[in-house]
């Protein structure tokens, strides 16, 4: 059995809870492998994939994406050019696992300021290691973030608590380090301008903050060198079921590690159009399906209604993974308007028994509502005041899902490409569905503006509140995918799908 246990009739996230299992030496949050391979040349660090939506990638996102171990997907109402320009963009810049990265001018606090000051550089900027210095830019010692630092320690200055790094009982120790040149000097710790690449990757292996702060003579920083630890930059693209041609070949010719299918209805006779002529064309290159709710469904013939066995029909097209989701979306108005669609967690399990059934096994990707929370609920609100971040709805998903597929989830960050705006002293970002009357073209459906309203709308228009940068987020949504995997006592994605037991709240 490769898939979760259910305990009672599967219903929304917050109706379903996960029991915990053992928890053993092996399986503490810190030693869990939270690492999804999507396809042979594609592996993610985190089982986070950003959507394919105008207000969520563009090109910041998408590169952030791939620097932090994770992959956005370029999407189709983008022009052909610009979506194949931020591929590329992305494939340009790319590091491979192990490479020696320099930062020239990182991101500094000045020792006069506070822990409090360290931890807004942290959430703004994204990196967990920020070097302190004076304003003549002489480095004083280092700031390493951690979850869990005292309310009552954000006024402390950073030069007090650096003059107090040494006792133990501080609950600063080990946040932050002050610098000493004697370590410069032998080598440990810290790297002197000139030193070699192959002695710098080595001291920075034997370091715990995985990087190393680069100083000349006097002491005045000089840059940042980090080794790199994912598996390079992923990142993927989408096109339609028609008129997909074009964009498909300048997204693989600009790089594209997977194509994605965009259609809100995977279950067609155009699904499987485009996945057998992609294929043929592209035999190498991976594509995702989608997007299905069922294992089943029922196909018109001239002898009546003839069943489908939708995970089959979909592999044997030539799908390398299947996207799961319909009508579930935070900003998705399918099943409020035309009744279509389902909820995503009864998709998921019923997309994994038909994998089970099957004997083979491709990645399934959970899409809709996923990641985020929103006390006040109400989709069409205007402005989404109270919507934060939610592990809850993710590691739900990954009881079925290899990975998941988050919009207003990536659409809070910084780095997404919607407009910001400022309210009662909050920033927020624009949000938007791919199939409200904004995101609507014209090349889209070849019709005239006047009739183009005849459509019935499928998405919203609403802000999100802007949380800051990407990196950060990551992090701490990673951390509370990989508690849950402790919890359970899994090793890994894998393992967790074989152990994890839901039952109904």
């Amino acid at each position: 059995m490769n898939m979760a246990k259910i305990f009672g009739r599967i219903g929304d996230f917050e109706e379903m809870t996960i029991r915990p299992g053992w928890t053993t030496s092996e399986t503490t949050y810190d030693k869990v492998d939270l690492s999804v391979r999507l396809a042979p040349k594609v592996r993610l660090t985190y089982p986070f994939i950003a959507a394919a939506m105008t207000s969520v990638v563009g090109e910041t996102m998408a590169l952030e994406c791939a620097r932090n171990g994770i992959m956005a997907v370029v999407p189709t109402q983008l022009p052909i050019d610009k979506a194949a320009g931020i591929v590329s963009g992305v494939k340009r810049q790319e590091v491979k696992r192990g490479d020696l990265e320099i930062v020239n001018e990182p991101e500094i606090i000045n020792f006069k300021g506070t822990v409090g000051d360290a931890m807004a550089t942290y959430e703004r900027a994204g990196h967990s290691v920020i070097p302190i210095c004076d304003r003549c830019s002489e480095l004083k010692g280092l700031y390493c973030h951690r979850e869990g630092i005292p309310a009552d320690a954000m006024g402390v200055t950073l030069a007090e608590a650096l003059e107090n790094a040494g006792d133990s009982a501080n609950p600063l120790a080990g946040v932050v380090k002050p610098f000493s040149m004697r370590s410069a000097l032998a080598g440990t710790d810290y790297c002197i301008d000139g030193t070699a690449a192959p002695e710098v990757k080595e001291r920075i292996s034997g370091s715990r903050n995985r990087c190393m702060p680069i100083v000349d003579n006097g002491g005045v920083l000089r840059g940042l060198a980090f080794v790199y630890k994912h598996d390079g930059y992923a990142v993927a693209g989408a096109i339609h079921t028609y008129n997909w041609e074009e964009r498909a070949d300048a997204l693989v010719k600009a790089g594209a590690d997977v194509i994605f299918i965009d259609a809100s209805q995977g279950t067609s006779d155009y699904q499987l159009e485009t996945l057998r002529g992609f294929k043929k064309s592209y035999p190498d290159v991976p594509i995702c399906a989608g997007n299905v709710v069922s294992g089943g469904a029922l196909k018109s013939t001239s002898g009546g209604p003839e069943a489908v066995d939708v995970y089959k029909a979909l592999t044997d097209a030539g799908a390398d993974m299947i996207k799961i989701g319909m009508g579930s979306g935070m900003i998705c108005l399918t099943t409020d308007n035309r009744g279509v669609g389902r909820k995503i967690l009864r998709a998921l399990h019923d997309l994994s028994n038909a994998r089970e059934k099957s004997g083979t096994h491709v990645p399934l990707i959970a899409d809709g509502g996923i990641g985020t929370v929103d006390p006040d609920y109400d989709k069409r609100a205007q402005i989404k005041r109270s919507m934060r971040h939610d592990t809850r709805s993710i590691n739900l998903s990954l009881a079925f899902a290899d990975a998941v597929m988050m919009g207003s989830y990536f659409n809070m960050f910084d780095e997404a490409p919607a407009p910001n705006e400022p309210i009662d002293g909050k920033r927020y970002n624009q949000s938007w569905g791919e199939g409200s009357f904004k995101a609507q073209s014209l090349a889209r459906y070849g019709l005239r503006e006047g009739v183009r309203r005849a459509h019935i709308e499928e998405g919203i228009y609403t802000l999100v509140p802007s949380i800051g940068r990407l990196k950060p987020g990551i992090e701490r949504s990673a951390l509370g995918v990989a508690m849950t995997l402790s919890n359970v006592g899994a090793h890994d994605l894998s393992e967790y799908r074989q152990m994890c037991m839901i039952e109904r709240s």
